[in-house]
């Protein structure tokens, strides 16, 4: 009798045990299945010029979901993670950044890949790697198999992998992307003219204050100064001589020089050159026995300063200031009915004029 009552109690609690391992396992799996949910994720995938050869949209889902051994991607408005990527030229081989983020837009993470080679096949493989790692860390892993008619070991088999997957850490080194404008190339300088005509104020060429007309040009070579050329006319100017006479003069200037100063903006164009100056005054005399003309002749040095202001298209409105001391200075007089000579202009120590006019200018 007490050898078949423990028989009895062995029985009971054997079946204890056996009930107790189905409902751990039981829990363990339901546990498993509420905890590891696969989730899913959107893709967006975009090659770059320069990198049209590389792994499509298409191709890059088929192989990470191969990696996964399950479909992943979804539409983004289902999906709880999103996969941003693109793909690029740098130098000779392709680079690739992909970045990750949560439902909420919050970033999780970013890898980048390059390949050296000249084919952008290269990156496939690490590409759909890196992706599969992203949306799930044990995507590489083999998973345990599991026999059902072995409880015992499906918990013990369980148990390291449920650790492993609490503990598994995804380290991925953030990087900030900085997309540079291309910044094109600076023009070549070329050749540049100005020119203008217009009307001038002078004085110190004739005896009183005059008006004329001028014209200036500036040709400026590539790297070099630019080269200025001007005329200019004033008169006529008369001036009374003894006996009821009278003197006509008129002047004309020719100038040439280098600009050392030129200042170039986008509307307004500034130089400041030296100059060599040649001046010619015609006499004609009047009212007198003896009638002359007679040509006389000044060489002086001097500088000038313009600006040219752009109005549309090639049209500029130009000022301009010129100044100058002569250094081989004649007078000039006329001869009278007595026979003696009347002086009509004894130029100044200093001469100068204001102009401005309107012309073109190109460059």
């Amino acid at each position: 009798m007490a050898n078949g009552s423990q028989r009895r109690h062995a029985w009971l609690a054997r079946g204890a045990a056996a009930i107790g391992v189905a409902g751990a396992l039981g829990a363990a799996t339901a546990a498993r299945a509420d905890g590891d949910k696969p989730k899913t994720s959107s893709l967006s995938w975009v090659r770059l010029p320069g990198a049209e050869s590389c792994i499509a949209t298409q191709a890059l889902s088929r192989a990470v979901e191969d990696r996964l051994r399950r479909p992943v991607f979804v539409s983004p408005s289902n999906a709880d993670l999103s996969v941003e990527g693109h793909v690029e030229r740098a130098g000779k081989g392709f680079r690739a950044e992909v970045t990750v983020r949560d439902a909420q837009g919050a970033t999780l993470g970013k890898r980048e890949l390059q390949s050296p080679g000249a084919a952008c096949s290269g990156l496939d493989e690490p590409l759909s790697l890196a992706i599969a790692l992203m949306i799930d860390p044990d995507a590489d892993r083999p998973k345990p198999a599991v026999d059902a008619g072995a409880p015992d070991a499906a918990i013990d088999a369980a148990a390291p992998v449920a650790t492993a997957t609490a503990t598994a850490t995804v380290v991925v080194v953030e990087r900030q992307i900085v997309v540079e404008k291309p910044v094109p190339a600076p023009k070549k300088p070329g050749w540049l003219f100005d020119g203008t005509a217009g009307l001038a104020a002078g004085l110190g060429m004739l005896p009183k204050f005059s008006f004329g007309l001028a014209a200036q040009a500036i040709l400026e070579p590539p790297k070099f100064w630019g080269l200025h050329g001007a005329v200019a006319g004033f008169g006529p100017s008369e001036v009374p001589t003894e006996n009821g006479g009278s003197s006509v003069l008129g002047t004309v200037w020719l100038e040439g020089g280098l600009c050392p100063v030129h200042l170039h903006g986008r509307e307004v164009h500034f130089w400041s050159c030296a100059l060599a100056e040649i001046g010619f005054w015609n006499v004609q005399s009047r009212g007198v026995n003896r009638a002359e003309d007679t040509l006389r002749l000044l060489i002086g040095m001097g500088a000038n300063a313009r600006v040219s202001l752009h109005l549309i298209g090639p049209f500029v409105f130009r000022v301009g200031l010129t100044l100058s001391v002569p250094f081989a200075r004649q007078v000039v007089a006329v001869r009278t009915s007595s026979g003696g000579s009347s002086e009509v202009l004894s130029p100044f120590f200093f001469n100068g004029y204001l102009d401005a006019g309107f012309g073109l200018h190109f460059d």
